[in-house]
């Protein structure tokens, strides 16, 4: 299932041309929006950000490869705190919309392109390559191939950073409209270790929690501000940790696909050559 031959490639396209008619908030959380959430989509970003923060530091120094940029959002977030970033998409409207973003933000160390990964030249040149969501679309054979040219393209001491979405227990492909693979953990482990890479840290990119989506429907119900939902929402939390009850706020997967293949979630993985 080659990524950029199947329905995934025509659904993001589709997701790219139905941002272009939006207001440019929107178009920054394209394939984010699947409910119009825009509150759940502002928080998942922010925890995202937080946690990515955590796991390496970045530097001035650094040029850094995005590989999957969509709608820009990763690359406009990490280019003031590094030299350079290089952001690739395969899908021409996902480039035009980071190009038109780019209008306004002037960010001046970001290079947009629509290229293919494994076409990159292949030249050491990136302290950090970070897969933005996209190997879930590989099968195990193409995943191999951009492991490599990962490899090749890192400086000496480079790292990868990954962004899955991923299953507990057992490995899900689904196929249709969206095809795509839910792997395990241990299974990226493996693939990354035979190529001489060590999955130096692993864990959620983000939380999802219902309390998030409730409060994005009160907000736009009430015509409630960011600010004031985003105090009540965390005075909510405040109050449940307080209480030792916490995990009432966490969502409960009963669905048959969770029995099957274990819970979902969206994971970090942190790489390092061995």
């Amino acid at each position: 299932m080659k990524f950029e031959e199947t329905e995934a490639t025509a659904f993001w396209a589709r997701s790219a041309v139905t941002a272009r008619t939006q207001d440019e908030l929107t178009r920054n959380f394209v394939g984010m929006l699947p409910d119009g959430n825009l509150y759940h989509a502002r928080r998942r970003e922010a925890e995202e950000f937080s946690r990515f923060a955590r796991m390496i530091a970045l530097n001035s120094n650094m040029s850094i490869l995005e590989v999957g940029t969509g709608s820009g959002r990763w690359a406009f977030h990490l280019a003031p705190k590094v030299h350079r970033v290089v952001a690739i998409d395969i899908i021409p409207e996902m480039i035009d919309i980071c190009l038109e973003r780019n209008v306004k933000c002037q960010s001046r160390n970001i290079q947009f392109l629509c290229q293919h990964f494994l076409q990159m030249p292949k030249e050491p040149e990136f302290d950090l390559i970070y897969f933005s969501g996209v190997l879930q679309y590989l099968d195990d054979v193409e995943l191999k191939k951009y492991i490599e040219m990962a490899r090749r393209l890192l400086k000496g001491g480079g790292r990868i950073i990954s962004r899955d979405t991923v299953r507990s227990g057992l490995r899900q492909v689904l196929t249709g409209s969206y095809p795509v693979i839910y792997r395990t953990d241990e299974e990226y482990r493996s693939l990354f270790k035979a190529a001489g890479f060590e999955m130096y840290c692993a864990g959620e990119a983000y939380t999802k929690r219902p309390l998030t989506t409730i409060m994005g429907k009160l907000q736009r119900i009430f015509g409630i501000s960011d600010s004031w939902t985003s105090f009540y929402h965390d005075k909510i939390l405040s109050i449940f940790a307080f209480l030792r009850l916490s995990q009432i706020l966490e969502k409960p997967n009963f669905k048959r696909e969770a029995r099957k293949y274990g819970s979902i979630s969206h994971n970090f993985f942190f790489y390092r050559q061995t």
